[in-house]
């Protein structure tokens, strides 16, 4: 049986895929200018494996990406 990927992740990843595929690049082309392998950011996008903060800030500045972006907008009831 497969374990379900925690919430933030699994929108991590989706995030990540759909901002590459938006910007027309290819998992090369990103993993070469954030420092990491292709096979790594194959894993990121399919939650198998988390960026580093660095990774991340990379990630968004190469594909004009909020870094707060997979994070679920704060409920009423949080504010309070």
């Amino acid at each position: 049986m497969r374990r379900q990927k925690p919430v933030l992740v699994a929108s991590l990843a989706k995030v990540m895929h759909e901002a590459r595929k938006t910007m027309g690049f290819t998992q090369s082309f990103v993993a070469t200018h954030i420092g990491i392998s292709q096979g790594a950011l194959s894993k990121m996008e399919r939650g198998l494996l988390v960026p580093s903060a660095i990774q991340w800030v990379e990630f968004c500045r190469l594909t004009k990406t909020r870094v707060d972006s997979f994070m679920p907008a704060p409920s009423a009831k949080e504010g309070n």
